[in-house]
């Protein structure tokens, strides 16, 4: 299966302090990769070279056979990365079906000034975009939830519908940074099943930094840990599940 992202012995360090140490792995494509690690492991800060919103001192990240560090961040949609982030990003005052039909907008095409003037191509444009955040919505059992204004839904609620505003872009890659953070026991569940059904049907890749150890032992095909900025495992989650140096690592006791 050939890789969809592969990261090259990346490396950052803040004031002296290393934050990604020599970094190297690879995600196959149409597969779901974990990246874990205890708090302050550096793997929001991999996720921010990854997405271009920090500059790594070294090493190399390629996407699709792209070199993804000669891309600036505007440009990232153009290669099907999307990413979602730990603290919401969504507008409050608007509803969610706003909120996700704004994902469209990577692959907007009619222009701002099409816009301000009422074109047919930015109306035609702004019909695709709704029809396909409606059509997102649904696909995450969000239906109901299209018309609400984002700030009146519950916690969870509103981090399924950041998730439907990265899927509405149909990116061929998907960065999430912990997903299930403030989802109950069902939602989390529902999103595992989503994350799976992605890459399963739609062959979408899903690089997932996540602290809900059964969200991630039932969603991933592989898991890297990271301690400190530096890789100290890799593999199935069976074999991250059995590897002593990640049970002292991180998983402690609640693994053994």
């Amino acid at each position: 299966m050939p890789e969809a992202l592969t990261v090259r012995r990346l490396s950052l360090a803040f004031s002296g302090l290393r934050a990604v140490d020599d970094l190297s792995f690879e995600v196959c494509e149409g597969s779901v990769c974990g990246l874990i690690g205890p708090n302050g492991a550096g793997k929001t800060t991999i996720l921010n070279c990854l997405t271009r919103i920090a500059t790594p001192d070294a090493g190399a990240v390629s996407v699709f056979g792209e070199d993804l560090l000669a891309r600036p961040v505007h440009a990232l949609a153009g290669l099907g990365v999307m990413r979602t982030f730990q603290n919401l990003e969504l507008f409050s005052e608007l509803t969610a079906l706003d909120n996700v039909a704004m994902g469209c907008a990577a692959g907007h095409r009619a222009g701002w000034a099409a816009e301000l003037l009422g074109l047919p191509a930015a109306r035609r444009a702004r019909e695709i975009a709704y029809a396909r955040a409606e059509e997102t919505l649904a696909a995450l059992g969000l239906q109901a939830v299209g018309d609400r204004v984002v700030a009146d839904l519950p916690f969870g609620t509103q981090k399924s519908v950041e998730l439907a505003r990265a899927l509405v872009a149909r990116p061929r890659l998907l960065m999430m940074d912990e997903p299930a953070a403030g989802m109950n026991t069902a939602e989390s569940a529902a999103l595992g099943r989503a994350i799976r059904d992605l890459a399963r049907e739609r062959g979408m890749t899903i690089l997932l930094v996540e602290h809900d150890m059964g969200l991630v032992m039932s969603a991933c095909d592989r898991i890297v840990v990271v301690v400190q900025g530096r890789r100290i495992a890799e593999g199935t989650p069976q074999e991250i599940r059995a590897d002593r140096q990640v049970i002292e690592a991180y998983l402690g006791q609640a693994a053994a």
